[in-house]
C-alpha cells in the first residue's frame, strides 16, 4: 500500500484522544517549514478525522490509520504506531510524537541517521541544554535491562531490517500483556501498554538494533560529530531536568 513520494521525511501520529493531538502536529509542521532543509511531515489520523483546510496546507501527506484502528478504545492511541513502516511515503523517515517543535536545521544528522537500518533516540537533554540524567521515568529501562530508548524520534529507512524491527513491534503490540509478563521483573512491569517499552523491548529481542552501534559508518563531512549523540531532543518531562530532589511528586499522581 505504500507508494515512495520523497526521500526524506517526518511522519507523526495524531489520533485525538483526551488531547489534541492534531493541532499539535500542526504546530509541528510549521517548526519544521521554518528550520529545515526537508520539511516534510505526513500526518497519520483516525479513518473519517476532519482536517481543517490550513493544517493541510502544511501536511505533506494526510494519511488514515489502515486496516483495524487498534486505538479505538485507547485514551492515549498508540497502538497503532508499528504500521509507521507500512504508512510512510519516504524512503527514509523520522518518527516523531506530535507534541515536539524544533528550533534548528538537522539536516547533518541524515547521513549519520542513514548508517543503519533503524535507529533511536538514547540521549535527551534538560533544558538548560544539560544530558538528562534522571531515571525516575525509566524504572523498567533500569531493572529490564533494556536499550535507553526514546520513541519520541525514531529514524528507519525502507529495508529488510526495519521490516523485521516492526513486525515484531506489531506482535508486542498486539499481545504487550504476555510480552511484558515474559520478559519484565513483575516490580517494574508497566501496567499498560507504553511505545518506549515496546520499542524497545523489540529492539532488546534484536539484539539492540536501535543503539547508535560503534561500528557504523561516519560520513566524511560529518566526522567531528558526536555519533552517541545523535539523535536527541530536549526532553521538557519536569523530572528530567536534573533539579535537586527537593520535593519530587509520586510517579502516579
Amino acid at each position: 500500500m505504500r507508494e515512495i513520494k520523497r526521500q526524506r521525511g517526518f511522519l507523526t501520529f495524531a489520533q485525538n484522544g483526551e488531547h489534541d493531538y492534531l493541532r499539535m502536529a500542526y504546530g509541528l509542521a510549521l517548526s519544521l517549514q521554518a528550520t529545515q532543509t526537508d520539511p516534510y511531515l505526513s500526518v497519520v489520523i483516525t479513518p473519517g478525522m476532519e482536517v481543517p483546510p490550513k493544517y493541510r496546507a502544511v501536511f505533506d501527506e494526510v494519511i488514515e490509520v489502515p486496516w483495524l484502528d487498534e486505538a479505538i478504545d485507547s485514551d492515549w492511541k498508540l497502538e497503532n504506531e508499528w504500521k509507521a513502516y507500512h504508512v510512510t511515503p519516504y524512503m527514509e523517515t523520522i518518527k516523531l510524537d506530535a507534541d515536539m517543535l524544533f528550533t534548528n536545521d538537522i539536516a547533518e544528522w541524515w547521513p549519520l541517521l542513514a548508517c543503519q537500518d533503524v535507529l533511536g533516540c538514547t540521549t535527551v537533554e534538560t533544558y538548560r541544554g544539560e544530558i538528562a540524567t534522571s531515571n525516575f521515568y525509566r524504572e523498567a529501562f533500569v531493572a529490564n535491562r533494556l536499550p535507553n530508548l526514546y520513541s519520541s524520534f525514531l529514524y528507519f529507512r525502507i529495508s529488510d531490517f526495519a521490516q523485521e524491527f516492526f513486525d515484531l513491534t506489531e506482535t508486542i503490540f498486539q499481545n504487550w500483556q504476555r510480552f511484558f509478563e515474559e520478559f519484565l521483573e513483575p516490580l517494574s512491569r508497566p501496567q499498560y501498554v507504553s511505545t518506549d517499552v515496546v520499542f524497545a523491548l523489540a529492539a532488546k529481542l534484536l539484539d539492540d538494533c536501535v543503539h547508535p552501534s560503534q561500528t557504523a559508518c561516519v560520513p566524511t563531512a560529518s566526522r567531528d560529530a558526536p555519533r552517541h549523540m545523535v539523535p536527541r531532543f530536549v526532553h521538557m518531562k519536569s523530572q528530567m531536568q536534573n533539579w535537586p530532589a527537593i520535593s519530587a511528586p509520586h510517579r502516579h499522581s
